[in-house]
Parts: structure tokens; C-alpha cells; sequence
């Protein structure tokens, strides 16, 4: 007689054991494979935005500071390759304001990744950084070209579930190559001066008016081209103050100050300003360029038997007279660049500045530094080198922690300015006004001086 079945049997429990078993191992596999995959894709990802965070900031850098791979040691073998918490990284140890005083970033309470982000800090505890940059020269090429820098990014993680290395290539422009400055009578405009009839009247009446001021000038030989020079730089000097760029940059320049006190417009006051400086800054560039050329003539005129024979039989009041213009015509190219220098710093320093857009605040900061570094060598200019420095020191605690590449440029600049020889090699388009400055005036002046006596 059939019994009635009241359960399983051992072996029935058995099998639905080893069957949810295979089941629950399958899933569990395919469940930590899913993991795996994701939290690959996940480290992957988050390598992509870190690259491009740090490529930005290397951009950043070099369009300011053409020596950006030594202030972010991108080449460092001390600095090894540093993860990216606890401010250990250079590109991660400025990100945020989290504690009082606020609006300003502190090195040892935060800006750096911490424990405190717990989430972020987790995701990039495993992630380490390598940079390297290599420079860059493609023959047959412009000259901007070559001087691209090619930098290389490798960001590398290792998690318990996961591990992989990513890495980027780009290039910034860092150019450290002189630009290369024309014949400073080559590079006078005489149009703008209003002196072209007058220059043109000193030339051979053969010449060729058909072609460019500055090709007729280099065609001439010998003592004809002594003599031409002689008479163009009195005219640039003497007719100077009365060129028709100078008295419209100099009516513009009263008509914006007379508007000033009138204008509420933050962002008009300091457009205002910068125009100021602006054309003041373009007056010094016209005045070294007539200092320039005629110093290049009366630097060798001391002690020259051909030239004291040849001054002999010109009127002497009237020279006299040249060589005062010659002297005033300095003091103004000082008196401009201080002036264009003053404006910049009313910009700069104001509590406005930061409504300006980032690009146009490095370009007021990049000539306003030019500025106190030419100013700093020039004879004359007694307290030059303590401004500079001067400027140097408040930049750097302006900037310190709120905008750390000019902070750090600004930092290099410091070491540079202790050494003159070292700043020129740095800064190869400062070597051409040094050398009318340091050079030639002092010995025009020297002549000059013994003419007077």
C-alpha cells in the first residue's frame, strides 16, 4: 500500500542545495564582475578629468611664465611622482576655501584633498601623478614653433579591485628665444613722427622714393650715411614733442583725466585708466626708440678725431641746444614709463580689478612688471631697483594661495631679480633695451657732458 510523500527526501534537499548553490556562485560572480567593470570604467573616467584638470593648469601656467615646467617641477626627480591627497600634488593642493579667514587659502588647514571629503578622498586615494615636459624644435618651421614645449601627463591607480595607468601628451607655447629687434633707425616710424619730408630732405636727390624710408637709409655708404644719421636723429629729437602721435596721445590723455572724477562705472573707471596708461606706455615706446637711435651715433662720437673735426664747423648754440633735447628726450622716455607704470598700479591695486576678465588682468600685470624691470636698470632712476623688488614682495602675498601660478611666477621672479645677468638670460627681450640703457646713454651722456663743459 502507497504511503503518502510528506517531504523531501535527503537526496532531493541535496540537489536543491547544490542547485541554488551554482545559482548564487553564478550570480555572485557575475555581480563582482559587474563591480570590476564598473569601477574600471569609473577609474578610467575619473583619470580622463584629472588629466584635463591638470593639462588646464599647465596652460595656465606657461601663458604666463614661460618657465612653468621648473615652477611646477614637472621635471623634478625630487618631487618623484606624488598622489593626489593631502596637498601632496602641486595641482591639488589650492582647490577650495573651507575654513575662516575666508578668501584665502591656507596650505596647512585646507585646500588639499582630505579625509574630510570622504567620498572624492576614497576615489583618489590609489591615483598617482608623472609629468615630464621635452622641448620641442621643428626645423624648417616658424619660430614660434619652435619654441612648443611637449608636456606629458601619466596618471596611474591601483585599487583592490582594480588597477591601470592612462596617459596624456600636449604642447604650450614657452618661448625663451629673443625676438629679433630691427636697426633702431630700421624701426622708426617717420609717418607717424611727421618727419618723413623732413628725413626725405636729407637723402640724395638720385634716391628712390618710390621704396620704403628704411631701405633708401640702408643703401647709403660710408661717411653719407654718418652724416644722414647725424641730421635724422637732431630732427627725431628736436621734433619729438612736436610729432603728431605725441600730441594726440598727450589731448587724449588730458581729456581722459578731466573725465575721470566724473565717472561711477567701475568697470568704465578702469578701462579708463588702462587707456591711460596705455598711450603713455606707446609715448615710451616711440621715445627709446629715438633715444636708441640717437644714441647709437653719440656713443661713438666720444673721443673720435673725425667727428670733434666735423662738430667744429657746425653752429654752436644750435648744437648745444641739440644735446639739452637729447638729455630732456630721456628724462621723458623715464618720466612716460613712470607714469604708464603709475596708471597700471591704480589698476591693479584697485578693489575692482577682479571684474576684469582673466586674460586682460596677466596682460596689465605682465606689462606692469616689464615696466619695473626696465626701470630697474635704467640710469637715472635712482630707487628703480627697490620698486621692482618691492613689486615683486606684494605680488607674491596678493597672490599667495588665491592664484598660485601667478604666485609662483611671481616667486621665480624673486630669485631672478637678485641676479641681473640671470634675469636677462631668462628674459632674452629685455637684453636689447638693457644694452641702450646700460651702454649706450651713459656714454651719449658721457659726450654730451664734455660738449657742455
Amino acid at each position: 500500500m502507497n504511503k503518502e510523500k510528506n517531504g523531501f527526501t535527503l537526496v532531493e534537499t541535496l540537489i536543491g542545495i547544490i542547485i541554488f548553490s551554482a545559482a548564487a556562485t553564478m550570480f555572485y560572480w557575475s555581480v563582482r564582475a559587474a563591480t570590476k567593470e564598473s569601477v574600471f570604467s569609473g577609474n578610467h573616467f575619473s583619470a580622463l578629468m584629472l588629466s584635463q584638470k591638470v593639462s588646464e593648469d599647465i596652460m595656465e601656467e606657461f601663458s604666463v611664465n614661460p618657465y612653468g615646467d621648473e615652477t611646477l617641477l614637472l621635471n623634478s626627480k625630487e618631487y618623484g611622482h606624488p598622489n593626489l591627497i593631502e596637498g601632496n600634488s602641486i595641482f591639488f593642493a589650492a582647490l577650495e576655501d573651507t575654513k575662516a579667514p575666508w578668501g584665502l587659502i591656507d596650505s596647512a588647514t585646507d585646500g588639499g584633498i582630505d579625509s574630510h571629503h570622504a567620498t572624492l578622498y576614497a576615489q583618489l586615494k590609489g591615483f598617482v601623478l608623472s609629468t615630464s615636459s621635452h622641448d620641442e624644435y621643428f626645423s624648417g618651421f616658424s619660430q614660434e614653433a619652435a619654441n612648443l614645449k611637449k608636456i606629458n601627463l601619466s596618471f596611474s591607480w591601483k585599487t583592490n579591485l582594480d588597477q591601470g595607468l592612462m596617459g596624456k601628451e600636449f604642447y604650450v607655447f614657452a618661448p625663451r628665444e629673443a625676438k629679433n629687434f630691427a636697426d633702431p633707425f630700421a624701426n622708426l616710424d617717420y609717418e607717424s613722427l611727421g618727419l618723413e619730408d623732413a628725413v626725405k630732405a636729407l637723402l640724395p636727390g638720385n634716391s628712390d622714393f618710390s621704396k620704403p624710408l628704411p631701405e633708401i637709409i640702408s643703401s647709403l655708404g660710408g661717411d653719407e650715411k654718418i652724416l644722414f644719421e647725424l641730421a635724422a636723429a637732431q630732427i627725431l629729437c628736436s621734433n619729438f614733442f612736436n610729432s603728431p602721435m605725441f600730441l594726440e596721445l598727450t589731448k587724449e590723455n588730458t581729456t581722459l583725466n578731466e573725465e575721470l572724477p566724473w565717472v561711477t562705472d567701475p568697470r568704465t573707471i578702469l578701462q579708463k585708466r588702462k587707456k591711460i596708461a596705455d598711450n603713455w606706455y606707446c609715448l615710451s615706446q616711440t621715445a627709446i626708440s629715438v633715444v636708441a637711435a640717437v644714441s647709437q651715433i653719440l656713443s661713438t662720437f666720444d673721443k673720435n678725431e673725425k667727428v670733434e673735426a666735423a662738430l667744429e664747423g657746425l653752429d654752436q648754440f644750435q648744437l648745444r641746444q641739440y644735446l639739452m633735447n637729447v638729455k630732456m628726450l630721456y628724462r621723458y622716455l623715464l618720466n612716460s614709463l613712470a607714469a604708464a607704470r603709475y596708471n597700471l598700479q591704480l589698476v591693479f591695486s584697485s578693489s575692482d580689478f577682479k571684474i576684469l576678465e582673466t586674460l586682460q588682468q596677466e596682460k596689465i600685470i605682465l606689462k606692469l612688471l616689464d615696466i619695473y624691470r626696465i626701470l630697474a636698470f635704467a640710469p637715472g632712476y635712482d630707487n628703480g631697483k627697490s620698486e621692482y623688488t618691492g613689486f615683486i614682495k606684494r605680488a607674491k602675498q596678493m597672490f599667495n594661495w588665491k592664484n598660485r601660478s601667478l604666485y609662483r611666477f611671481f616667486d621665480y621672479e624673486e630669485n631672478l631679480a637678485l641676479d641681473q645677468n640671470k634675469l636677462l638670460k631668462n628674459f632674452p627681450n629685455l637684453q636689447l633695451p638693457h644694452k641702450i640703457l646700460t651702454e649706450q646713454v651713459p656714454k651719449t651722456f658721457a659726450f654730451i657732458q664734455s660738449q657742455l663743459e
